[in-house]
């Protein structure tokens, strides 16, 4: 393995323990719920993170691509992304009115997530760089596992930890929250150390052209390109009706506490281990598109399991599509669209189309979240609010149904490789889990 390909590896590694709390939604959410804040409020915060960083992004990532500098860009972009996050315990101290708690941590959220879609867009640009075409598919199974199991691991002491703390008073609960937010930001020092040793994408080895703003138009001009867009606003659309919203659920309605939750993560972490491998490897040999046909059907079988009370039913969730972007069927998503997202980009302005995905899948949040904080209070309304499990099964069967309408604009997909039946590629994925049990 090149050098500069292990300092890839590295830098995901250490930045994955550095982001344990600040990019985890159990963790935010716990904040968020201690708050006091309503499902409506939690969908308009994650709505307006989402839209606005990815306009911003869009707009600079031409004149941040022209600096030449992408490896400086990722250092400061992900220092800022854990040291922003401090000022979520501030707010109580400031506020009591939830009004003015939902602004403040609007405000905080959504520059939170301007600095790591900037840093991604820079990292995306030397991955394309570093890793050749034939092997992309398998490298970023490998750099997907190294972004999140360790802070899936780290997350079981820190939310122990929280859980410990939260039957005091609020004192004891930020305090200690505070502390976990110290101890995992000091690795982000490290991650930026081994970003700042890879090799720089110079002008004389890319041939990249200078990108202006011009430029911002066109991956959405590219035809493929487009088409893949279409596909990644509505996964995100619906994505977002999940993710915003599985915590409360699995907090409030299931009577789960962190430590069990996050217990439940490392668990599914341990298996996509291999599995990242695999799907890589499926991406590889069968594009994309065939992966996400099949990842969609699976997510979509994931939810409607979810809707039945238990913890059974939690872990069957889990194992299928955990958070939608875990599980069997979530790292198949993941990395469909991952490898969807640089093999169809253009090599040489990857940042610019990498900030567009970015700008569509922010938009589709954005959309997922405020719809869906409104259609859950909506039908908590219609029903007991004091009974959640009842108005969250009817929400999350909308959201399995939303998933299969979404397949129908991924087979408007196109890439190089063959249409490949959903049987088959599914056979081919168990002969792969069997043979590397078998090993």
């Amino acid at each position: 393995m090149k050098p500069d390909i292990k300092r890839l590896y590295f830098f995901h590694f250490f930045l994955s323990i550095s982001l344990t709390a600040v990019s985890s939604f159990l963790f935010i959410d716990q904040l968020f719920l201690r708050m006091g804040l309503s499902m409506s409020q939690f969908g308009i915060i994650k709505g307006l993170a989402f839209l606005v960083p990815v306009s911003l992004n869009l707009l600079l990532a031409p004149y941040l691509a022209r600096l030449g500098r992408d490896r400086e860009i990722v250092a400061i972009c992900y220092l800022m992304r854990v040291s922003v996050p401090f000022l979520f315990l501030l707010l109580p101290w400031l506020w009591e009115e939830t009004a003015l708690l939902t602004a403040g941590s609007t405000v905080v959220f959504l520059t939170t997530m301007l600095f790591p879609m900037m840093g991604r867009n820079s990292v995306s640009a030397l991955i394309r760089f570093h890793i050749p075409q034939a092997d992309l598919g398998r490298h970023m199974g490998n750099i997907l596992s190294l972004w999140l199991v360790p802070a899936f691991f780290l997350a079981i002491p820190c939310s122990w930890y929280i859980d410990r703390h939260s039957g005091g008073d609020d004192g004891e609960f930020y305090v200690a929250f505070l502390h976990v937010l110290l101890v995992t930001t000091v690795f982000v020092l490290v991650a930026g150390w081994f970003m700042l040793k890879i090799s720089p994408i110079t002008p004389a080895d890319s041939r990249r052209p200078r990108p202006g703003f011009r430029d911002i138009r066109e991956p959405f001009q590219n035809r493929a390109y487009r088409v893949y867009l279409h596909a990644s606003f509505m996964l995100s659309l619906v994505s977002s009706m999940i993710i915003s919203f599985i915590n409360p659920y699995l907090l409030n309605a299931q009577g789960l506490s962190m430590f069990e939750v996050s217990l439940i993560g490392v668990s599914v972490a341990i298996l996509g281990v291999a599995l990242r491998r695999i799907w890589g490897s499926m991406c590889d040999r069968y594009g994309g598109k065939n992966v996400l046909r099949l990842s969609v059907v699976g997510v979509a079988l994931g939810l409607f399991i979810l809707t039945g009370e238990g913890i059974v039913a939690v872990l069957i969730f889990a194992a299928l599509a955990w958070n939608t972007n875990e599980g069997v069927f979530g790292i198949g998503l993941v990395a469909g669209q991952q490898y969807l997202n640089l093999s169809l980009s253009d090599e040489k302005k990857t940042n610019v189309y990498v900030a567009a995905t970015s700008f569509v899948n922010g938009t589709g949040m954005f959309l997922g979240s405020i719809v869906g904080g409104f259609l859950l209070d909506w039908i908590a309304d219609k029903m007991n609010p004091e009974a959640p499990y009842a108005y969250y099964a009817i929400y999350f069967t909308y959201c399995a149904l939303a998933y299969l309408v979404v397949g129908h604009f991924i087979t408007a997909l196109r890439e190089r490789h063959r249409t490949v039946p959903s049987s088959e590629l599914a056979l081919q994925m168990y002969r792969s889990v069997r043979f590397r049990m078998r090993r």
